[in-house]
């Protein structure tokens, strides 16, 4: 993950899905993940009007053993029913879910984290690099 996430491959079109509610995402969230954690969301998102491919999608949550799974369940199976003439094809072939304790094993992977923390009514964002003994899982 965070050599797909490294920033020399900046634009490789991987699309990094946090499954978190607001709350946890506003907590801290990895750079670059979009926050989508409703069928809604991930049918807007992947089959709406401005929908582009994308050569993978990782899908995370806090351990990657509900939220995850069922959002590339549902990507999966809405991706299915719309290729349907295509079969065995798919719009979106590489699904993948982020297996070692979600979003926990990103302090082990030293992937950069973006913290946002209410500070006097205000967001207030920051990049750091978390060092590699940080939350091991």
């Amino acid at each position: 993950l965070a050599e797909w996430l490294a920033p020399e491959r900046e634009g490789s079109g991987v699309v990094l899905v946090d499954c978190r509610f607001p709350y946890e995402w506003a907590g801290g969230h990895i750079v670059g993940a979009i926050n989508l954690y409703t069928t809604a969301q991930l049918r807007q998102h992947f089959f709406g009007p401005s929908a582009q491919r994308t050569p993978a999608v990782v899908f995370y949550c806090e351990f990657s053993s509900k939220r995850a799974p069922a959002s590339l369940e549902f990507v999966r199976s809405e991706d299915r029913l719309r290729e349907l003439h295509r079969y065995p094809l798919v719009r979106y072939p590489r699904l993948y879910i982020r297996l070692t304790c979600g979003a926990g094993a990103v302090h082990a992977a030293r992937v950069r984290v973006d913290e946002r923390r209410a500070l006097h009514g205000r967001e207030v964002g920051a990049h750091r690099e978390l060092p590699q003994s940080a939350a091991a899982c």
